[in-house]
C-alpha cells in the first residue's frame, strides 16, 4: 500500500520528465537532420496559419501527403511555424503561353537570392537553326538548370545570354549582375552594351555553374513542354542528389489564354474579337493539355509526390501578397522584402499597359480582361470546346451578353477539391 502511494506521488514528476524528454528528442532530431543536411520530406506536414481575425487555415497534409491550401483573399497570411530547414531548390514553372507566367516568374526573379532563367528552352528552339530543339537536348538543359551543371550546354547558353532579340539579361537581375562582372569600361565601372552579355563563350558554363550554385533557389519558366511526365527524370535525379525539385503547374482560364494569344497576333484588329479568331484545333489542344497534366490526390505518381502543386493565375492576381507567401512556403524558401516591394509597385497600375509583354499591371483587372476582348460568340465557342477544363478548374461559364460584361459577377469559383493545389 505504501509503495502504491509513493508511486502516485511520483507520477506527476515521472510524466513531466517524460514530456520534457520527448520534446528534447524531437528538437535535437530536427537539429541533427538540419546540420547533417538530410533532405526533409518533400511534402508539408500540417501547419497552422494565422489569417487576420477570421481564424486559421490549414495545409491539409495530415490525411494526404500532397497539398491543399485555402485562404480568404482579403486576409494576410503568415506562417505561425518556423520555415523548414532550407536546401538548394530548383523550381520549374510549367505552363502554357500567355498564362501569366511572366508575372508569376517575376515573383521569384525579384528575390535577391534567386538564379532565374526566363524561358531557357527558347534558346534550344532557335540556336543553330533548331538543331537542339529535340527532347534529348531539352531534357539535358532542364537537368543542367536543376543541378547547376551547364558544362555540356555551353553553346545553347551562350546563345541564350547574347541573342539581342531576346534580351534575357535585361529581364533578370541575377544575370545582369553576372554579366556586369565580366564587363568594365575604361574607368573601371561595370558596363553592358545593349542587351548582349560579354562573358566569353568558353567561360559561359563555368560562370553559370558558379552563379547557380551560390543561389539557394534556381527558377526557370517553361512554356515549351507539353507533358508533365517529361520532368520525371529531373525530379528523380534531384531526389538522389539531395537537391529539391518543385514543379509549379500554372494554369489560367482558357478563355483568357485564348484572348491573349489572339491579341498578340492581331494587334491592329478591333476588339472584341469575333468567333472566327478562335482556332478550334489550338483551343482543343490547350484544354486537353490542361486536363491531362493536372494531378489529383488519388492519382499523383510516386515520383511527383511532394514535388508538385497546381496554381491558378487568377488566385495570384487577386491576392498577390498572400499567394506569394504560400508559394515561397511550398518551395521551402524564405521570402524577401524586395519581392514585397515589387508586388506593391507592379500590381496596382492605374493605367492599362498597351505592351502585351508587360509585367506591370493592375493584376486584379487582368483576371477579367478577356471579357472585354472576346465577343459572346467567341466565348461560347471556347466554352463548348473546353467544358471539362472549365469545370475542373472552377471557371464559371456565361450564357449571355449580360453575364459576360457584368464584371461585378465573378467567373472564378472553387477548383475540384481532389486537385493537388495551392489556392
Amino acid at each position: 500500500m505504501r509503495v502504491l502511494k509513493a508511486i502516485f506521488k511520483l507520477l506527476p514528476i515521472i510524466l513531466t520528465v517524460a514530456v520534457i524528454a520527448y520534446i528534447w528528442s524531437g528538437e535535437h532530431w530536427a537539429l541533427w537532420a538540419q546540420t547533417s543536411k538530410i533532405p526533409l520530406p518533400g511534402y508539408l506536414p500540417a501547419y497552422e496559419f494565422s489569417a487576420g481575425t477570421t481564424g486559421g487555415i490549414r495545409i491539409e497534409s495530415t490525411t494526404n501527403k500532397y497539398l491543399a491550401v485555402s485562404n480568404d483573399y482579403e486576409n494576410e497570411v503568415t506562417p505561425t511555424n518556423e520555415m523548414r530547414p532550407s536546401i538548394p531548390t530548383a523550381v520549374f514553372i510549367f505552363t502554357q503561353m500567355r498564362s501569366g507566367s511572366s508575372f508569376v516568374g517575376e515573383i521569384f526573379n525579384q528575390h535577391p537570392g534567386s538564379f532565374y532563367l526566363f524561358e531557357p528552352l527558347w534558346a534550344a528552339q532557335y540556336y543553330d537553326n533548331g538543331t537542339y530543339n529535340v527532347p534529348e537536348w531539352q531534357l539535358k538543359l532542364l537537368q543542367g538548370i536543376a543541378s547547376c551543371e551547364f558544362d555540356s550546354l555551353e553553346g545553347i547558353m551562350d546563345y541564350f545570354l547574347k541573342a539581342p532579340t531576346f534580351a534575357v539579361v535585361q529581364r533578370t537581375p541575377s544575370l545582369t549582375k553576372l554579366c556586369k562582372s565580366y564587363s568594365h569600361s575604361k574607368r573601371g565601372t561595370p558596363n553592358i552594351s545593349g542587351s548582349v552579355c560579354p562573358i566569353p563563350r568558353d567561360a559561359v558554363a563555368s560562370a553559370l555553374n558558379e552563379a547557380c550554385q551560390k543561389s539557394q533557389l534556381n527558377v526557370a519558366k517553361i512554356i515549351r513542354i507539353w507533358d508533365i511526365n517529361f520532368f520525371e527524370q529531373i525530379v528523380t535525379n534531384g531526389s538522389e542528389t539531395g537537391r529539391e525539385v518543385k514543379i509549379l503547374h500554372l494554369i489560367r482560364d482558357p478563355r483568357a489564354v485564348t484572348a491573349s494569344q489572339i491579341r498578340i497576333f492581331n494587334k491592329d484588329e478591333p476588339t472584341p474579337f469575333a468567333e472566327d479568331f478562335v482556332d478550334e484545333t489550338k483551343t482543343e489542344n490547350l484544354c486537353k493539355q490542361l486536363v491531362e497534366n493536372v494531378q489529383t490526390q488519388d492519382g499523383v505518381p510516386d515520383w511527383l509526390l511532394g514535388h508538385y502543386a497546381l496554381i491558378r493565375y487568377e488566385d495570384v492576381a487577386m491576392a498577390p501578397a498572400a499567394m506569394t507567401e504560400k508559394l515561397y512556403y511550398f518551395i521551402g524558401t524564405e521570402g524577401d522584402e524586395a519581392v514585397s516591394n515589387w508586388l506593391a509597385k507592379n500590381t496596382n497600375a492605374t493605367k492599362p499597359d498597351k505592351n502585351v509583354y508587360s509585367r506591370k499591371r493592375n493584376s486584379r483587372d487582368t483576371v477579367d480582361a478577356w471579357r472585354r476582348n472576346l465577343s459572346l460568340s467567341a466565348v461560347l465557342k471556347i466554352q463548348k470546346i473546353c467544358r471539362d477544363a472549365l469545370d475542373m478548374f472552377g471557371y464559371r461559364t456565361v450564357q449571355g451578353q449580360a453575364e459576360l460584361t457584368n464584371l461585378s459577377l465573378s467567373l472564378v469559383g472553387d477548383m475540384d477539391n481532389n486537385l493537388v493545389q495551392i489556392s
